[in-house]
């Protein structure tokens, strides 16, 4: 235990340290934000952030794999770039806070939304709805910023997805790393939502709940 805590606080202190360099001096030669496989469930950082597979933990299939047995609601992130829309799907929405309200999503490190939500300081999230598999399917995509304006309405300035359960707007708070990924905190300015059934993502698929399995609360 004592070799794989030194290796941890290892690697974590080359993430901080790579995160304050400037993009000229990264290690990779490249500049943040290149994202070319997109920012959708298929998304995969071979880099794996500096991470060293000789630490006794789970490889990234099986652990990728189990967490699929994990139901989870689907989301997705968006905010203002170059005059349109960028907006990516989201799997890790997590409420954090309610005194602040404070909400959390985590996004693959050198995404080029991770990179845009640090620049514009605002961003929204919207859930979606049973029926919003295929809206789901487009934001994994790269997105070109006239298509995604297509599906999406205002609020408090912001892009959100038409027709979705819930919707967010947020203030950028913090990112911090962790792994080949990052989690992004934002503070909750605008919350508001409408009754429906959720699109729900299990064992890499879309389903919807059934009636005899919804509730209002612990019996």
């Amino acid at each position: 235990m004592a070799g794989l805590d030194a290796a941890l606080d290892l690697h974590y202190a080359g993430l901080l340290a790579d995160a304050r360099q400037p993009d000229d001096d990264r290690p990779d030669g490249g500049r943040r934000g290149d994202d070319q496989s997109g920012d959708g469930w298929s998304g995969d950082d071979r880099s794996g952030g500096g991470w060293s597979d000789d630490l006794g933990l789970v490889g990234p299939d099986a652990f990728r794999a189990a967490m699929a047995a994990l139901p989870t609601g689907v989301s997705v992130l968006t905010t203002r770039h170059d005059g349109g829309v960028w907006g990516m799907t989201v799997g890790s929405l997590t409420s954090l806070s309610l005194r602040p309200p404070l909400l959390l999503v985590c996004l693959r490190r050198g995404s080029t939304s991770l990179e845009l939500l640090a620049e514009r300081g605002r961003f929204a999230v919207s859930v979606l709805a049973a029926d919003q598999g295929p809206v789901a399917d487009a934001f994994a995509r790269p997105r070109d910023p006239g298509t995604a304006a297509e599906s999406c309405a205002e609020l408090a300035g912001l892009p959100v997805v038409d027709g979705a359960l819930a919707w967010f707007t947020c203030r950028h708070r913090h990112t911090y790393l962790g792994g080949d990924h990052a989690i992004v905190i934002g503070a909750v300015e605008h919350a508001t939502h409408r009754d429906g059934d959720p699109l729900v993502r299990h064992a890499s698929r879309y389903h919807r709940l059934h009636p005899s399995t919804a509730s209002e609360g612990t019996p």
